[in-house]
């Protein structure tokens, strides 16, 4: 079961999420707050870690260390230093590095 929780878990982003505006593989410094695709998003049926800016615009980010510890950071405007990453369609953030702004 744990095999097609994964698949929905991309599978539910495409549509909800907004295409970041960069080439994959780029590697690129957005600023925004942490915020769940499901708890605080009500975007997805799983809890996903996104990255909303201030502009309103939400970018998934991939499951990582770094994005699960940005978990604790919500609410907190935060620089996310990462690099773009397409996986099923969906252009992800795979978040290197953050700090608190």
């Amino acid at each position: 079961s744990d095999e097609k929780c994964s698949t929905a878990k991309t599978a539910s982003l495409k549509g909800k999420v907004d295409e970041m505006p960069y080439r994959e593989s780029k590697k690129v410094v957005i600023a925004g707050s942490y915020a769940c695709g499901h708890c605080t998003l009500q975007k997805t049926e799983d809890c996903s870690p996104m990255l909303k800016t201030a502009d309103g615009k939400v970018y998934p980010l991939l499951q990582n260390n770094h994005a699960m510890e940005m978990k604790s950071k919500e609410g907190k405007n935060l620089e996310v230093s990462g690099t773009v990453k397409k996986v099923d369609g969906v252009k992800f953030l795979d978040v290197k590095s953050y700090k608190v702004l």
